[in-house]
């Protein structure tokens, strides 16, 4: 069974491990997860293909949470009080970004936060691109910040539980996971990072599974995730079932990674005959 948890979890990681929160409308990331077999034991390239056949979208992202997704407002969004040059700033730099030009957009952000050090949005979407831009320790650095502006906000705690799991720090990641879940009950980000941490520490408990189903209410990549919790107990029946959840989501990002879930669960049915 051991062998079969590493080979679905060095397959499927890349693919979801970079759906951060900010605070701009959502949009899709790629190519922003370091290559994951030096993280996994030597199991993983004992299953047949899974090094030689590693498909594109292994490194293709989910989308990441943007002000589309319900937050509680809090007593600091409500009390303070941003300049207007600082929201210039920061219009900028999201129509930077929305260009693709994550160098421009930084500039922006920081120009935004020079003038208002404690622009809660601005520190985190700040992160936000950092994580696109493969800057894992400066996301990490500007979620902090962010929280330490504003405690009782949970969208740079749940951004900050994923830049944590990025970098391989998995219980930090479900620590922080759980604060911005107990911060905000309607965060379904917070879910989704969750029950990815969960699974990376390998503990496929109800938990796990009930955290991932909540999860995909808003991101249907979760039930990929879940199909990796019935692959891992076993039930390779209920696993393709859930892929085929995801694949009728209409959901586009991770098609290609459906596939080749079902393709190694095709092939672990065939070596079970």
């Amino acid at each position: 069974m051991q062998y079969i948890r590493s080979v679905f979890i060095a397959s499927c990681v890349t693919a979801f491990l970079t759906c951060g929160v900010s605070s701009a409308q959502m949009i899709s990331t790629a190519d922003i997860w370091p290559d994951p077999w030096p993280k996994t034991d030597g199991a993983d390239r004992r299953y047949p293909g899974v090094n030689e056949d590693r498909d594109p979208d292994f490194d293709k992202a989910v989308p990441i949470q943007r002000p589309g997704f319900p937050e509680t407002v809090t007593v600091q969004e409500l009390s303070h009080h941003v300049p207007r040059k600082a929201e210039k700033e920061f219009e900028k730099a999201w129509k930077a970004e929305d260009k693709g030009n994550h160098e421009e957009a930084i500039l922006r952000f920081r120009k935004a936060l020079a003038i208002d050090p404690e622009f809660r949005a601005a520190l985190n979407d700040l992160g936000s691109v950092y994580l696109e831009v493969e800057r894992d320790d400066l996301a990490i650095q500007e979620f902090t910040k962010a929280i330490e502006v504003d405690p009782h906000s949970s969208r740079p705690c749940s951004n900050l539980a994923l830049a944590y799991l990025r970098t391989g720090r998995y219980g930090d990641s479900e620590r922080t996971a759980r604060r911005a879940i107990d911060l905000d009950s309607m965060n379904l980000h917070g879910r989704l990072v969750l029950g990815m941490a969960l699974i990376l520490e390998g503990r496929y408990t109800q938990e796990t599974e009930m955290r991932l189903k909540e999860a995909a209410i808003d991101f249907p990549c979760a039930n990929l995730w879940l199909a990796l919790v019935w692959a891992a107990r076993g039930d390779v029946k209920a696993a393709k079932r859930q892929v085929g959840v995801f694949l009728t989501s209409g959901e586009k990002d991770g098609m290609r990674l459906a596939t080749a879930l079902l393709q190694h669960l095709d092939r672990l049915e065939q070596e079970r005959r």
